[in-house]
């Protein structure tokens, strides 16, 4: 799902925004709910993959059921450059992404 993520970003007043295009069908794979928190835990994760140190605050996030593309939203932050450990926990989605793939369920 990562590959098929479109991300877009802009500096707005100081503050960093990002926004993740995600394909409804690669989503609906993986999530059956638009909430929040689970766009907080993609986007977290979705950053780690990249080695981005930005935090991420304000996380919403948009079904276009038209266009058939899921948008989550939100503010980044930079902390002075530190840079951050990551204690590579994903959250329940991903560990039972994980579980699925080595079952062999696809």
């Amino acid at each position: 799902m990562l590959n098929s993520v479109v991300e877009t970003r802009s500096m707005d007043n100081g503050f960093y925004r990002i926004m993740l295009e995600i394909p409804e069908k690669e989503y609906e794979i993986v999530y059956d709910q638009y909430t929040p928190e689970i766009a907080s835990e993609f986007l977290t994760y979705y950053l780690e993959n990249r080695n981005d140190d930005g935090k991420p605050s304000n996380v919403q996030i948009q079904h276009d059921k038209n266009a058939h593309i899921v948008r989550i939203f939100a503010n980044i932050h930079y902390d002075e450059n530190e840079h951050t450990s990551y204690n590579r926990y994903y959250g329940s989605y991903f560990n039972d992404i994980k579980n699925k793939k080595n079952s062999g369920y696809h």
